[in-house]
């Protein structure tokens, strides 16, 4: 466990470090490869980033034995919070903007990665009850 977590926390603090980096056009020309990535590309690139926070919250989880649907849970409401914390820490920044929208991007990001795993696990010949 105690390796997922540090994977975890690690990649919640990279998500952390992206999130408070200025706006590209303050950041000088060096960067100005990440301008041409619309805001509406941006904007989706919240669904696989906290797709894979909630994916990996619910590995780590896995390890303190609760039942998989618990996991589950708390996967999404440890990453929604975790989103909307972010969100927050931005709007400390005068280079950056947080909104709402960003972290309903974040909470469906995490709800489709769940949802998918799910998905996937009760289509697989192996997989085990529901209840588990």
């Amino acid at each position: 466990m105690k390796t997922s977590l540090t994977i975890t926390l690690g990649y919640m603090a990279l998500l952390l470090i992206v999130a408070v980096l200025p706006d590209v056009k303050a950041m000088g020309p060096r960067w100005y490869v990440f301008s041409l990535i619309s805001p509406r590309m941006q904007n989706l690139a919240h669904l696989p980033a906290y797709g894979l926070l909630s994916l990996l919250w619910m590995k780590t989880l896995q390890f303190t034995g609760m039942k998989t649907w618990a996991t589950w849970v708390w996967a999404l409401v440890l990453t929604s919070t975790y989103g909307a914390l972010t969100e927050l820490f931005q709007s400390l920044f005068s280079s950056r903007t947080s909104s709402v929208r960003d972290w309903l991007w974040d909470c469906a990001g995490a709800l489709i990665a769940l949802a998918a795993v799910s998905c996937f696990r009760h289509l697989s010949p192996t997989a085990t009850s529901p209840g588990s």
